[in-house]
């Protein structure tokens, strides 16, 4: 059989198939082979595509016994050499790939075993720390209300030595007609703080006393909206009593007083001036540095001096003079 040459033998060879490899085209090439002995059985050309009709016992018939055994013999040869070699190798690449497809499987089944055995670890462990968290939030809860009831107990203890301290030495000073009268200073202060007092506005009978404010007020620049207008004390023939009018803000107050130097400069009105509603008290000391300005007035001549937050300035200089008033 080794021995065996011819015109199929040495096709076979040339193409490849005697080689013991599995080639990439060995698939095609072993059913072309095939198709060849099968056309020689038929007597038909080996190029033709087979036609297993024509294999009839009429054409085996015309075939000599040595053809037949040609034909036989390429069988035999064609299934030892090429068929067999080519079986084996696809039964052992077959064997490889399945010992590989069973070593993959082994190796998932190890890593889901793995990672199964994980989620359970990784289960635990968050159990674990949450109670760890739990626990932490308990003992931070103790040592918060533990700080907080110390703190309390401190801070009630010095709040009772510091109000019997207080209490002993405000007794006096806090006494009822005491804190009455202040409370009252404060609240007719309070009071004051939307007033103005105008000045030197002649009084005549049925006066219309706000509309009288308001023309000399609108002299100097300002439209405030006022509540009621009076004249203030008893009337003295031959003498203008001033005028308590009142506004609705302190700002416009303030506006009002920021302005009324510009009366001196208004004709008819040189004589007219608007001071805030002071008390008794601020009256008084004002009299006193009115005093101390006319006296420093005299002794520095060709220098203006004026009043300003309680002081003695010169005017056109930021210098203050203080007194003793």
């Amino acid at each position: 059989m080794e021995g065996l040459s011819n015109s199929f033998t040495e096709w076979c060879s040339d193409q490849g198939l005697t080689e013991n490899h599995v080639n990439v085209f060995a698939g095609t090439i072993l059913r072309r082979a095939l198709g060849y002995l099968l056309n020689d059985v038929a007597a038909e050309k080996r190029g033709d595509e087979f036609d297993p009709a024509r294999v009839t016992s009429s054409r085996l018939e015309k075939k000599t016994k040595a053809e037949l055994v040609s034909v036989i013999q390429n069988f035999a040869w064609f299934s030892h050499i090429v068929v067999d070699p080519y079986v084996r190798n696809s039964v052992d690449e077959y064997n490889r790939v399945k010992m590989r497809s069973n070593t993959i499987e082994a190796s998932y089944r190890e890593l889901n075993a793995s990672t199964i055995e994980l989620r359970s670890s990784l289960e635990k462990y968050k159990e674990k720390v949450i109670s760890l968290q739990e626990s932490l939030l308990t003992e931070k809860n103790r040592v918060i209300e533990d700080l907080v009831g110390s703190v309390q107990s401190t801070v009630k203890e010095e709040l009772k030595s510091y109000a019997s301290v207080v209490k002993k030495s405000c007794t006096a000073s806090l006494a009822p007609v005491k804190l009455q009268a202040a409370l009252k200073k404060v609240t007719h202060e309070e009071d004051r703080s939307c007033n103005l007092i105008v000045h030197g506005l002649g009084e005549v009978e049925d006066e219309n006393t706000e509309k009288e404010v308001l023309k000399v007020i609108q002299h100097i620049g300002e439209k405030p909206k006022l509540i009621s207008c009076r004249r203030l004390g008893e009337k003295v023939p031959g003498r203008s009593r001033p005028i308590k009018a009142v506004c609705h803000t302190r700002e416009m107050v303030r506006c009002v007083l920021a302005r009324t130097a510009q009366l001196r400069q208004v004709e008819g009105y040189a004589g007219v001036y608007v001071s805030p509603d002071r008390t008794f008290e601020q009256r008084r000391e004002r009299k006193g540095l009115i005093s101390v300005l006319k006296e420093k007035q005299e002794k520095c001549e060709g220098k203006r001096f004026g009043i300003r937050r309680g002081e003695i300035v010169e005017l056109g200089s930021r210098s203050l003079l203080k007194n003793n008033v």
